[in-house]
C-alpha cells in the first residue's frame, strides 16, 4: 500500500468522522430550534387557543354562527357577486357571531369574509383542471 492510498483512507476516515460530527450538530441545532418554535408558538402567540377557535369555526363544532349568518345574509348571498357589499357582509357575520354561542371566543374579531370571482361550478373545474395537469 502505498503512503499515497493510506494517507487517503485516513483522509476519508477522517472526513467521515466531521461529517457525522457536523449532522449531529445539525440535528441538535434543529431540535433546539424546533422546540424553540413551538414553545414560542404555544405560549406566546396561543397556538392553542387559536386551533380551538378553527375547530369552533371551520369545523362547525359551535355550528349556530353559521346558520344565523346564512339566515340574515340570504338575501345578499343571492346577489351577484359585484352587487354584494363586502362590508356590510362582514358586519352581518360578525352581528351572527356576538349572538351565538360564539360570542365570547378570543379570536372571534379575526374571523371576516372574502368572494371569490366565481361560482362553485366554475370552482370545482378550476380544481378538476389543476388536478389533471398534475
Amino acid at each position: 500500500m502505498t503512503s499515497e492510498t493510506s494517507s487517503g483512507a485516513v483522509f476519508s476516515i477522517m472526513n467521515a468522522q466531521s461529517c457525522r460530527s457536523l449532522f449531529e450538530a445539525v440535528e441538535v441545532a434543529y431540535q433546539y430550534s424546533s422546540q424553540s418554535l413551538l414553545q414560542l408558538l404555544l405560549n406566546g402567540y396561543s397556538l392553542r387557543s387559536h386551533f380551538e377557535s378553527l375547530g369552533k369555526f371551520f369545523l362547525l363544532q359551535h355550528g349556530d354562527f353559521f346558520i344565523q349568518f346564512m339566515d340574515i345574509a340570504e338575501q345578499d348571498l343571492r346577489k351577484e357577486v359585484k352587487d354584494i357589499t363586502i362590508v356590510r357582509l362582514n358586519h352581518l357575520l360578525q352581528l351572527a357571531i356576538q349572538t351565538s354561542t360564539l360570542a365570547s371566543d378570543d379570536h372571534k374579531d379575526l374571523i371576516s369574509c372574502t368572494l371569490a370571482s366565481h361560482n362553485l361550478i366554475q370552482h370545482l373545474h378550476l380544481i378538476q383542471v389543476r388536478l389533471s395537469h398534475h
